[in-house]
């Protein structure tokens, strides 16, 4: 669904730039989880490969739509 960029650093990857900034371990082990489910929906391998900055609206409603798919929402902490 998305193209991936294997050579995508922290400074240029959002997702890893937020991970950075978690004040807690715990917050960054949960975000994580969830952000590689999320990668692997837009069809990377993982957070870092993820060209995030490339994220439109489709894809945010594709990703809503595969998680309440699957059972998901918000208010459940399902990526552990």
């Amino acid at each position: 669904m998305l193209n991936t960029n294997p050579n995508t650093s922290q400074k240029k990857n959002p997702a890893l730039a937020y991970l950075s900034r978690l004040g807690s371990s715990r917050s960054v082990i949960t975000i994580s989880n969830c952000l590689k489910h999320i990668a692997v929906i837009l069809g990377a391998s993982d957070i870092e490969s993820a060209d995030w900055a490339k994220l439109k609206r489709n894809h945010w409603t594709e990703i809503k739509k595969t998680l309440n798919e699957k059972g998901c929402s918000g208010a459940h902490k399902i990526f552990t």
